[in-house]
């Protein structure tokens, strides 16, 4: 529910590479036949009596391994590697969700801007770009800012650490964790004020 919403935005790849072409699921449900079936031939061979049903069950053995065989070969790497790649960084997401954007729909610039740096807060933020990415006004600003950070990323002696902008942004968070501070007391206040009043 909302904790995947929330994991969701941060990473839109947070599932990414989790399912491996035609196994995973279907896999384990044949797995999962199979030693039903080896339990009750088991039984079976300790001289316990098998129902109709298990009986049919166990005669099913030799077309679940054919299937289990068949769904691992569907979900082996050689025919798994034609999928595109998960973006390996958040600048990489970022990229991703505007080229999508602007294929399928692009949102007014504050959701873009709002997304993108959910999406590229930590390369943002080791850069010093967070605060001017939040204020960015136009699609080109967001491009033009998440290129930047690239240039960082991929050329790492470029970026020099700006101690005035970090000292700056530190005192930012500060501002912005006292308000929220102060806004959370003011709205348990107003809560036990009305528990009072009714």
């Amino acid at each position: 529910g909302i904790m995947s919403a929330e994991g969701m935005l941060d990473d839109p790849c947070i599932f990414a590479g989790r399912h491996s072409g035609g196994s995973g699921a279907a896999v384990r449900k044949v797995e999962k036949k199979l030693r039903q079936v080896d339990a009750l031939r088991a039984r079976q061979a300790e001289g316990g009596k098998l129902t109709a049903e298990e009986l049919e069950k166990v005669g099913c053995r030799k077309a679940l391994r054919a299937e289990r065989k068949e769904l691992l070969a569907a979900g082996s790497p050689s025919t798994s590697d034609d999928r595109p790649k998960p973006p390996q960084d958040g600048l990489e997401k970022a990229r991703l969700y505007l080229a999508h954007a602007r294929e399928y729909w692009l949102p007014p610039t504050s959701t873009v801007v709002f997304h993108c740096r959910r999406m590229a807060r930590a390369e943002l933020t080791k850069y010093q770009l967070l605060e001017e990415f939040a204020a960015a006004k136009s699609i080109g600003q967001v491009e033009e800012m998440l290129s930047r950070a690239e240039g960082y990323r991929d050329d790492p002696g470029s970026f020099q650490e700006d101690e005035g902008k970090a000292q700056q942004e530190r005192e930012l968070r500060a501002q912005k964790a006292y308000e929220e501070e102060c806004r959370k007391k003011f709205e348990a206040r107003m809560a036990r004020k009305a528990a009072r009043t009714g």
